[in-house]
């Protein structure tokens, strides 16, 4: 998956928001403009609030300086790669979670119609990777959408689930041996 100059520069918009988001935590006398803004974000970067949770700001911070080289030296950093897949594909796959609204069996009409009418759904090109996984979508594995997407974007990218997982969200608490990327 090859990284376009606009890729690298929404997500580093992404990062700018999160910092912005991070610095300004608690200092709003209203919780509602901060709400809708983390709203407005984690509609366009699903997952973006348990990186907003988790990262430490030192992290967010080296993201975002490493996304502004990148976007004018194409220094392209594996992180970078499973991001937008992974926001790009979670988009669609939630997309298409909608659209098929709790329909557990897909045939070829389903299909069909899926594909006829994605060009409606908010993420229409994210959708329409799910095209022809549909049946996925209905029935994730172990019910979670995370756990596809996962599982797409490490066959994309030829690294294991496990390996995605760290270069998106980082190590996890339970393994304290990780180190963040």
């Amino acid at each position: 998956m090859t990284l376009s100059r606009a890729d690298l520069t929404e997500l580093a918009a992404k990062y700018a928001e999160m910092l912005r988001l991070r610095r300004a935590d608690g200092t709003s006398a209203s919780p509602g403009p901060m709400k809708a803004a983390m709203a407005r974000l984690a509609t366009e970067f699903p997952g973006v609030l348990r990186e907003l949770d988790d990262f430490p700001l030192e992290l967010i911070e080296s993201r975002h300086a490493a996304l502004e080289r990148a976007a004018h030296a194409d220094e392209v950093e594996p992180w970078m790669t499973a991001c937008v897949a992974f926001h790009r594909l979670t988009r669609g796959a939630l997309s298409a979670k909608r659209w098929l609204g709790g329909r557990k069996h897909v045939d070829a009409v389903t299909t069909s119609t899926f594909a006829n009418a994605a060009g409606e759904l908010a993420f229409p090109e994210d959708a329409l990777a799910w095209k022809d996984d549909l049946q996925a979508i209905a029935h994730p594995p172990r019910g979670r959408i995370s756990q596809l997407v996962l599982q797409r974007v490490a066959s994309t990218l030829g690294i294991s689930t496990g390996e995605v997982r760290v270069l998106i969200f980082g190590p996890s608490r339970r393994s304290p041996r990780e180190t963040w990327v």
